[in-house]
């Protein structure tokens, strides 16, 4: 079978490495489209697409089932790899839901931050756990900086 390649766009459908993933993860088209809860025939059209898009054959199929090709291998390992940071990716933005991170910078005169930080940075900090809180030297104007 003969492959041309295909433009970059089309090299790049996740929903296609995904199919490829567990297909040779699990060495059969019909096991993997079991897992992924979809037809063999879907499958097989997911494949033959990623196939023409990267222009080389990924799988051989055969009686015993699906076997990496040489090129299948290499795009195999890529593919878990990229697989791993997108969970992880999935993980930090859950993290990031829950937390605020960044720099905080408050400003205030002098007066304002004699007040305020006698009165409520005990208060503060305890809500912060874990911020650096610094107090650079600004001429005119105390500056609280808070970061995580």
């Amino acid at each position: 079978m003969g492959y041309s390649k295909s433009d970059d766009a089309e090299a790049y459908r996740w929903d296609d490495y995904a199919a490829f993933v567990a297909i040779a993860k699990s060495s059969s088209i019909n096991q993997a489209a079991k897992i992924l809860r979809t037809t063999q025939s879907a499958l097989s059209k997911k494949l033959s697409r990623l196939e023409r898009a990267l222009g080389v054959r990924l799988i051989e199929r055969g009686p015993l089932g699906a076997s990496l090709t040489y090129q299948g291998e290499r795009v195999f390992n890529r593919a878990l790899a990229a697989d791993k940071e997108l969970a992880r990716a999935a993980v930090d933005a859950r993290i990031a839901e829950s937390r605020v991170e960044g720099d905080c910078s408050i400003l205030m005169s002098d007066g304002v931050a004699n007040y305020w930080l006698s009165h409520f940075m005990g208060s503060f900090y305890d809500c912060s756990r874990g911020w650096r809180v610094a107090q650079p030297d600004i001429r005119s104007a105390s500056t609280l900086l808070c970061t995580d």
